[in-house]
């Protein structure tokens, strides 16, 4: 009984402490094993004090790198910059418009993610949904505000970009999005 008692314990501090690595429990170290570790594990990890602006050599933190919602509410609660650029000028947003990822999409918006932030060679995230061509992230991005007629670094409306790439039903979502500065719009 006593050998059980030790087991667990250890067991459990090698889990908490993530040093030992024991039974093949240790803590995600770099922000895209944060970001992608289950939610029970990330919940720890920040709890134990890891950083949720860490940053990699590209200077992508974690919020680059999430798959789920739930993860992307976990590392906003624990004060990670939903507005952090990279070295080449993304956001996290942009990121999850280019992947066409609702699901944190609608975190990162709903966690304080600037919509019409620009990207370093020009464009907004709603550019890049254009270009991923997942019409449920351009309504997203059009319901918070995104600016629908911006051009990008090369002139092109986000409407151009889905007409080019075949994104047929994000092109009829954004050429029938009405458009408040327009002359026929009151």
């Amino acid at each position: 009984m006593r050998r059980r008692r030790w087991a667990v314990g250890v067991g459990l501090g090698s889990l908490l402490l993530g040093g030992l690595g024991l039974y093949g429990y240790s803590l995600p170290a770099d922000p895209q094993a944060l970001a992608t570790a289950n939610p029970l594990r990330l919940q720890l990890a920040l709890w134990l004090g890891k950083d949720a602006n860490a940053v990699e050599e590209r200077g992508k933190t974690a919020l680059f790198f999430v798959e789920s919602g739930l993860n992307t509410r976990l590392l906003l609660a624990a004060g990670a910059d939903p507005n952090r650029l990279d070295r080449g000028g993304a956001s996290p947003l942009h990121q999850a418009a280019r992947l066409g990822n609702a699901e944190v999409t609608q975190a990162l918006l709903e966690g304080g993610a600037d919509v019409n932030a620009c990207f370093g060679a020009g464009g907004l995230a709603l550019h890049f949904a254009a270009w991923s061509g997942n019409p449920e992230v351009v309504r997203l991005l059009l319901e918070h505000g995104s600016e629908i007629d911006e051009p990008d670094g090369y002139g092109l409306t986000p409407l151009q970009i889905a007409q080019d790439m075949r994104r047929w039903e994000a092109a009829i979502l954004l050429s029938q999005w009405p458009r408040p500065n327009h002359k026929d719009n009151p």
